[in-house]
C-alpha cells in the first residue's frame, strides 16, 4: 500500500458534487459509520444538514478518507467551520489520513478567514490535530425545534485565527453537524 499523506487531498465545494462522486461519498460513509441511525448514508451524504465543503482522499481510484465541513456563524460575527463526517476505511486507518485531512481543511480555513474549526467528538482522538475541550456547552436546534443545550464534553474546538473561544454556552443556530 502507498503512503497516501503524499498523494494529493481534494477539496471539493458539496454543490459541485456530480452523481457518480454523491454515490462513492455514500459507499464510504456508510462503510463507516455503523451506529443506529447511519443507515441514512446509503441514501444521502450527510447525517443532519448538507455541507459546505468536502475534503477527499483516494488510494488509486477507491475513495478511502473523507471529511465535510459546515459554515457557521456564532455570535453574530465568529465565522467557524463545523467539521463533520470525518471517517476512513477500516482498510485505510492508523495512517494519519484524518490528521492531514484536517491539516488541509484547517489551511483552508485560515485563508478563508475562519476564527474555528469545531467538531463534535473525543477529544483523545481529535487533540493530535490541536482540538481542545469546549469550556461551555452549545445549544443545537434539531428539526426547528427549541434550541437543547449541550453540555461541555464532546464539543471541540480548534483556534485557525487570532480570536479566544467565547465564555459560556454558545448557540450554534442550527443542528449538530
Amino acid at each position: 500500500m502507498s503512503d497516501l499523506r503524499s498523494h494529493g487531498i481534494i477539496q471539493i465545494a458539496d454543490d459541485d458534487v456530480e452523481p457518480p462522486l454523491d454515490l462513492e461519498l455514500r459507499d464510504l460513509l456508510s462503510a463507516c459509520f455503523k451506529k443506529p441511525g447511519d443507515e441514512i448514508f446509503r441514501s444521502r451524504r450527510y447525517f443532519t444538514e448538507m455541507p459546505s465543503w468536502r475534503w477527499l482522499l483516494r488510494d488509486e481510484d477507491r475513495l478511502v478518507a473523507h471529511v465535510a465541513a459546515h459554515q457557521r456563524t456564532i455570535q453574530g460575527e465568529i465565522r467557524m467551520l463545523g467539521i463533520a463526517e470525518v471517517c476512513v476505511l477500516p482498510s485505510h486507518r492508523g495512517q494519519g489520513l484524518v490528521r492531514g485531512l484536517l491539516a488541509a481543511a484547517h489551511e483552508w480555513g485560515i485563508g478563508a478567514g475562519f476564527e474555528f474549526a469545531t467538531l463534535f467528538g473525543r477529544r483523545e482522538i481529535y487533540a493530535s490535530s490541536g482540538y481542545q475541550t469546549c469550556s461551555g456547552g452549545v445549544m443545537v436546534r434539531d428539526g426547528g425545534s427549541e434550541p437543547v443545550l449541550r453540555p461541555a464534553g464532546d464539543f471541540l474546538i480548534h483556534r485557525l485565527g487570532g480570536l479566544n473561544w467565547p465564555s459560556g454556552d454558545v448557540d450554534l443556530r442550527g443542528p449538530v453537524f
